[in-house]
């Protein structure tokens, strides 16, 4: 029966109270809609990843073959193949049969020609519905337009080294419209056998795993049983997209969680707000009989209706926004969009979490409202809590300052080592330090206000000098709003200058590996096949001038060599083990393989006399390290082989060398030992393959290199304009998210800063009666009552701009990149600041009017 006496009481106080809860609902609600928005736009587009996976791949997860064109499978290999456990199907095709049959007719130079074997996993992976009838092909919707040809007719192709052929066209497929190569032939094994008179197997075979098969297990299982000559490539497309998933997943969860955070602390800073101005009501509660487990249910009672109530609506408009935003979003990102599905486990999760969360927030103030004394006779008096200053001053120095000396130490001591440790401690330090931060905002706000009482009287009244101090005595009550205004350029400043700096970074190391006009790089990245033997085919090209192969990062040892001159710090530090090969690491070295020749030509390296075999050129960094000079000479080891190299020259920054690789050196190719592969490898693998036009023909030369990789659709061709672009639209995606994550925090804290101000003002609604008592206007009222507001918001502001910018230096330090800061983006979120302000101070502004025009001695009355 009490239990239901205080629901209808807590019904009745929230009533009481409308505006507030319609705050503290508002605040919550957007929160719980960015979390549930953020959580079913990423669910809807991995989805529609998938799906267009599926549509464009089939169910395949690897593709088993032979680059060489003389390889092919044989029947017993494809039936061990079959065995391998985890491995659920395979399909047989032949890829390329221009390849097997060379022909260079120009009607056959534009067709790529693919048989298969009719297998459902075959079929499915070409989009091919049913199995392929002698006489009958298959083309691709490009191939139809130029052949003119419809589904049902018959038309003549040419065949590779054959005469051209009548087939009936079962089938026209749509083109994919990443895929260079558009004009498809697909026949069946069996007729493509008969019409060559020989019995291809298959090069390569399609396989699909089990559901949770270990993929890199069953790739090193099919080297073992068959052969280590097998290429083995897992069946990827759509990286970018991939990519930008993946991002929106990390971004989701971290500005998610901010959102959850800034939410919760307005509904705190409203509960704490709600107890301070229920005081004595609440103290006369306990002292008519209400025992304290009674006033914390209620409080608790409150919280759980607002927790239910925007959890609900949150969900709901979540909902809405993100299937608004689904379509917008893939085609941002590349995507078809397919049928919007609610992830409705995921999205009542997030509410419970989100309904959890409010009443563990709520537990404060309703322990606090428990321990209310029955008896209040002085209300100033009951709502001050003494804490020695000392002590709340102690506290963010005890947690701030360690966090200064770690990013200090971490700077200091990071210079010329490598150790794993610095991004940690950078980010621990970071952390402490904006922590710190937060937690002496009541002490801060003292100190800055003892500062700003002269300027404020100096500079605008006397009067209005009374602002400060009231700012001053009402730092405990604001602390929270302070912080929860202080969240949005918090989050802002934090994530916008460490993505600039992150972006000017890639920037120039993308300036750096571009060193000529085109760049060829594999999907697989180091696990691909790309070998240097790739260059020739590029070398014959008409506007290609030089081709430089360069290799993938390769690790070889100083041997014999004498340290007594190398730097003793570094030194000292290197003389522990690398985990990997057993060996001290200062004996250890990274490198690459270049043309060096053809840097030179280009101006990428200074001229060197002698055979380039036998020379290195080194960073400037790695040199001091080492304390050699050029000219020298060193002993280097690869794989049980030694061999002398000659220090041709010492340079600042090597070409194709991040600025943050120290210890590296760049060798030439046609040196005998640096291009030994290790055991595990079948040949040093191509990081990229640098391509540089002729004069005035770089256009020709992109147009000629994705014609003749056109048909690999691992291989990618790029220039400098086009990875800029892409890594622009790719950031511009993150700050634009940025933005909208940055707004919704915005409006919860420009709720909780109204709410705060408006019930101060309240408070003090009789020590500003009694100031008109004694001769201040009107218009002296609303200055004081603007200014005090105003005062506020700047301090929310720099605490949040100064938290984000401290926290950014240490994201970027942890990734030893350069700090850059856009002034731009800064300005436009300071104009931002000062429009949510301005918003922010209306309530406050029609509160002065009204309370200048109303008498005294009303006012005293109401109070």
């Amino acid at each position: 029966m009490i239990v239901f006496k205080l629901w209808h009481f807590a019904l009745r106080l929230l009533h009481g109270k409308s505006k507030r809860l319609l705050t503290s609902v508002l605040g919550a609600v957007f929160g719980v809609t960015l979390v549930v928005s953020m959580i079913s736009l990423y669910i809807n587009m991995n989805h529609s990843m998938d799906k267009q996976l599926m549509e464009e791949y089939g169910p395949v997860d690897l593709m088993v073959g032979y680059r060489d064109q003389e390889k092919r499978f044989n029947p017993d290999q494809i039936e061990m193949l079959r065995n391998i456990s985890g491995i659920r199907a395979i399909g047989s095709t032949i890829t390329n049969l221009d390849l097997y049959y060379h022909d260079s007719r120009p009607e056959t130079a534009r067709m790529l020609f693919i048989a298969v074997d009719n297998s459902p996993l075959t079929l499915s992976h070409y989009r091919i519905k049913q199995p392929i009838q002698p006489g009958d092909a298959v083309i691709s919707a490009s191939l139809a337009s130029r052949l003119g040809v419809r589904e049902g007719q018959s038309v003549k192709i040419p065949l590779p080294q054959q005469e051209s052929k009548s087939y009936r066209i079962a089938q026209i497929i749509k083109d994919i419209s990443h895929e260079a190569r558009s004009e498809y032939v697909y026949l069946s094994i069996s007729e493509v056998n008969r019409i060559y008179g020989s019995e291809i197997i298959a090069n390569p075979v399609l396989v699909d795993l089990m559901p949770g098969a270990n993929k890199e297990q069953i790739i090193d299982e099919i080297h073992y049983l068959i052969t280590t000559d097998l290429d083995i490539e897992p069946m990827s497309g759509l990286d970018k997209q991939k990519e930008n998933i993946r991002n929106l997943k990390w971004l989701s969860g971290l500005f998610g969680g901010l959102a959850f955070l800034t939410a919760g602390m307005f509904v705190l800073s409203n509960f704490l707000l709600s107890i301070r101005e229920r005081y004595r009501d609440l103290a006369m509660l306990r002292a008519i009989g209400s025992s304290p487990r009674q006033l914390f249910f209620l409080i608790w009672t409150e919280a759980f209706l607002i927790g239910i109530i925007s959890s609900a609506l949150g969900s709901a408009l979540g909902i809405i926004s993100s299937s608004s935003l689904y379509g917008v979003a893939n085609s941002w990102v590349g995507l078809n969009s397919y049928k919007f599905i609610i992830p409705w486990r995921a999205i009542i999760i997030a509410t419970v979490a989100g309904w959890g969360y409010i009443m563990t927030i709520a537990a404060f103030p309703a322990w606090r409202a428990s321990r209310i004394p029955p008896v209040v006779l002085v209300r100033e008096a009951s709502l001050n809590v003494h804490v020695s200053r000392r002590r709340l001053f102690a506290i963010p120095l005890w947690v701030g300052i360690p966090g200064l000396l770690i990013l200090v130490f971490t700077q200091l001591s990071r210079e010329g080592s490598d150790s794993s440790a610095y991004p940690l401690l950078s980010l621990t330090g970071g952390l402490l330090l904006v922590f710190g931060l937060f937690l002496g905002i009541g002490s801060w706000m003292s100190a800055i206000s003892r500062l700003l009482e002269p300027v404020v009287k100096a500079l605008i009244s006397t009067s209005a000098a009374v602002s400060v101090r009231n700012i001053r005595s009402e730092r405990r009550q604001s602390v929270v709003t302070v912080a929860v205004l202080a969240m949005a350029p918090l989050l802002f400043f934090s994530i916008s200058v460490f993505l600039g700096s992150l972006q000017s970074g890639i920037t120039d190391n993308l300036k750096k590996s571009f060193i000529t006009d085109w760049r060829i790089t594999h999907a697989l990245g180091p696990g691909s096949d790309m070998r240097k033997e790739i260059g020739g085919k590029v070398e014959n090209l008409q506007a290609a001038d030089k081709v430089i192969p360069v290799s993938y990062v390769e690790i070889a040892r100083l041997k014999d060599f004498d340290f007594t001159h190398a730097d003793s710090a570094w030194s000292s530090a290197g003389r522990k083990e690398d985990p990997l090969y057993s060996l001290p690491q200062r004996e250890l070295f990274s490198y690459k393989l270049v043309n060096l020749q053809d840097l030179v030509d280009l101006g990428k390296l200074p001229a060197a006399a002698g055979d380039m075999s036998s020379q290195i050129y080194i960073s400037k960094t790695y040199a001091e390290r080492l304390g050699i000079q050029a000219g020298e000479r060193l002993t280097v080891t690869r794989n049980n082989r030694s061999t002398v190299l000659t220090v041709a020259a010492v340079v600042d920054q090597l070409p194709l060398i991040p600025d943050d690789s120290p210890n590296f050196v760049l060798g030439d190719w046609k040196q005998t030992v640096l291009i030994q592969p290790n055991d595990d490898q079948k040949g040093l693998t191509l990081e990229s393959l640098m391509v540089h036009a002729k004069p005035g023909q770089s256009a020709a030369l992109g147009e000629q290199l994705k014609a003749q990789f056109s048909a690999n659709s691992f291989l990618r061709v790029s220039d400098l304009n086009s990875e800029l672009k892409d890594l622009k639209r790719s950031m511009l995606q993150r700050i634009v998210l940025l933005y909208a994550v940055t707004a919704v925090v915005w409006v919860i804290g420009l709720l909780g800063g109204m709410t705060t101000l408006s019930a101060n003002l309240l408070a003090k609604k009789r020590e500003y009666a009694i100031l008109r008592a004694i001769s201040i206007t009107p218009r002296q009222l609303t200055l004081i009552v603007l200014t005090q507001c105003i005062l506020f918001c700047v301090i929310s502001f720099t605490f949040g701009a100064g938290g984000g910018l401290m926290l950014s230096y240490s994201f970027t330090s942890a990734l030893d990149a350069n700090y850059t800061v856009n002034l731009t983006e800064i300005l436009w979120m300071v104009l931002g600041a000062a429009v949510c302000f301005s918003i922010t101070l209306l309530q406050p502004w029609l509160f002065s009017r009204g309370l200048g025009k109303e008498s005294v001695t009303r006012a005293l009355v109401n109070e």
